[in-house]
């Protein structure tokens, strides 16, 4: 089987788009042109709630609740699993999806590489650099809302026709129970239209099915 490992270059020319290294000195942090309007995750009041560390430094299986785009997919069982931090700080994870099939559901994975940013004004990492799938164009994926300790997340990204495109996480721990205040109403409050829910109980069932190095395209 061949081994999907999709190693991202950051564009240069998302350099003048609020990104900047992570290594960098905070001196060089863009700031970018909201003019009056700040969005919830470039606003500095939820500058706490946004830290990158609270998502990469969980080690189980963190799972795609609901989003609000591509709600039409037939896909589910979206879930993420860290394998390791590489030599330049960015993040290997297996992401994973269950299709449905005439003969049932097939199983896949593709490793990915996941390159963590700063935007706007922030001082320590906020976002990664990643594609899903190979079918996917890598996105800047931004933490709009995160609570390590209750387990959820969400993730906010620009789509290709403008709109604000969010994924509602929780870890295999939590996913079973209702979302945390805090993640349902930054979700409500921040991402607009329709819904789609991703997970259901049959998932967790579903992860010894998934392939372990990687699917064959």
């Amino acid at each position: 089987m061949l081994l999907i490992l999709l190693s991202l270059a950051l564009p240069q020319c998302m350099l003048g788009a609020g990104v900047s290294n992570p290594g960098g000195n905070g001196n060089n942090v863009q700031r970018p042109g909201y003019g009056f309007y700040l969005p919830y995750e470039e606003n500095p009041q939820h500058f706490a709630e946004q830290l990158l560390r609270d998502l990469t430094d969980i080690n189980e299986p963190i799972f795609i609740k609901m989003r609000n785009y591509e709600t039409s997919t037939p896909y589910r069982c979206h879930y993420a699993q860290k394998v390791g931090q590489l030599y330049d700080g960015s993040f290997w994870y297996n992401l994973n999806i269950r299709a449905p099939t005439r003969a049932g559901y097939q199983y896949m994975t593709f490793p990915n590489i996941a390159i963590p940013l700063r935007t706007g004004q922030h001082l320590y990492p906020n976002a990664l650099w990643y594609r899903f799938t190979p079918a996917h164009p890598a996105a800047l994926r931004k933490i709009l809302t995160i609570n390590r300790r209750l387990g959820c997340a969400v993730l906010v990204e620009q789509l290709r026709d403008g709109r604000r495109g969010c994924q509602l996480v929780q870890t295999s721990s939590t996913v079973d129970y209702k979302v945390p205040p805090q993640c349902q109403r930054a979700y409500d409050e921040n991402c607009k239209g329709n819904s789609v829910t991703l997970y259901d109980t049959s998932c967790k069932a579903s992860q010894a099915y998934f392939p372990q190095h990687g699917t064959k395209v």
